[in-house]
């Protein structure tokens, strides 16, 4: 798969075979090395991959989901779009490996594509390769990455589309008028939250505010043309908005200081499930910070799009329970190394990236 676009649904799983097939290997029969320090006479070594990090896009194309727009779109639970805005887990008919393996086989051997969009359609489900290795559990292994649901897409969507922010404005109360015309500028200013006023609050702050060594500045909210990355937004909403909001309606006893109660629960359900340490009472704590937020959120901002993100929120403590800490399951070095391959130039010449990553590990003079 050369590029430069990504693979389509169909292109991918070409591309995933040959790697199968490795890892197929790797786990039966395995590698004999004939010599290790703990064994002088050898020892057969076994090997297995989980989980799959991707973004949302990416790891529902490779681990064979719908993607998140489908009418089916969660990759652990049967949840439809109609009733994105309920949180009641008792309620929602998880998925299994099984009942996923028998799916993904028809949809492999439909024999139109009229049937497989059906099967999309009705389960969520496509057939990818790693559903050849005997030890792939499609739904758990199926995983959420911080980087991308915490940061790129909660953060951002709380403060660019719920709150909204945007200096030209005025403070505004947080609602969207109900209109039967098109949206005008009057709406606008009583949609936005971050408006003129707090915007500058936290611009000052930010100047004021000495970061750890560990976290990037972020440029000014809403106030730069650059895209902010996922640091970025950490630092805007885990840090600076922290300070100035607390400050700026900690005692509001109205419609702000409940907008700031509901965003808290939000940044304590993302600091606790981003800690280097994780047990069961810190999964249980960010489970009630997580059910708050969404709870809250649609009390107070009842014109609020839930996306499907959200929704995946609640199955995170599965993934908790399961692999631990996110610092060993998360995206932040894989993306930081795709940032350094997409600013080599190559001009488009197919080969020439591969060349100069071997050269680069010096595999090859």
């Amino acid at each position: 798969m050369p590029g430069p676009n990504k693979p389509s649904l169909s292109q991918i799983n070409h591309g995933l075979a040959p790697l199968v097939d490795d890892l197929l290997l790797a786990w039966d029969p395995g590698f004999f090395f004939t010599r290790m320090h703990l064994y002088p006479s050898g020892h057969l070594c076994q090997s297995a991959v989980i989980p799959l990090v991707c973004d949302i896009m990416g790891v529902r194309q490779a681990g064979g989901f719908a993607g998140p727009t489908n009418t089916i779109f969660c990759s652990c639970c049967f949840f439809t779009r109609d009733r994105i805005e309920e949180f009641k887990s008792s309620e929602w008919s998880m998925r299994s490996c099984t009942e996923h393996r028998q799916f993904a086989e028809k949809w492999r051997d439909a024999q139109t594509v009229e049937e497989q969009r059906d099967i999309v359609d009705c389960y969520g489900v496509r057939y990818s390769e790693p559903l050849r290795l005997p030890y792939w559990n499609p739904v758990l292994f199926t995983v959420l990455d911080s980087m991308h649901t915490d940061f790129l897409l909660k953060l951002h969507h709380h403060m660019r589309n719920i709150w909204g922010a945007d200096p030209s404005l005025p403070l505004g109360e947080g609602y969207q008028a109900p209109t039967t015309h098109p949206t005008r500028p009057s709406d606008s200013a009583l949609a936005t939250v971050l408006g003129r006023e707090v915007l500058e609050e936290v611009w000052k702050d930010q100047e004021r505010t000495q970061l750890p060594s560990f976290m990037t500045a972020a440029p000014k909210v809403a106030a730069d043309k650059r895209t902010p990355t996922a640091d970025h937004w950490r630092s805007i909403g885990l840090i600076h908005l922290v300070i100035t909001l607390i400050r700026l309606w900690g005692q509001d006893e109205r419609c702000k200081g409940d907008m700031l109660h509901n965003y808290m629960h939000l940044v304590m359900a993302i600091h606790i499930s981003n800690m280097q340490s994780m047990l069961n009472d810190k999964i249980d704590l960010y489970s009630y910070h997580y059910k708050k937020y969404f709870c809250g959120v649609l009390d107070l901002h009842k014109e609020a799009r839930i996306r499907p993100v959200h929704h995946m929120g609640f199955h995170y403590d599965m993934l908790l329970r399961a692999f631990g800490p996110v610092h060993s399951w998360w995206a932040w070095a894989f993306e930081r190394f795709n940032y350094t391959l997409q600013n080599i130039k190559t001009n488009s010449k197919f080969g020439r990236l591969l060349i100069w990553f071997l050269s680069s590990l010096q595999l090859i003079p």
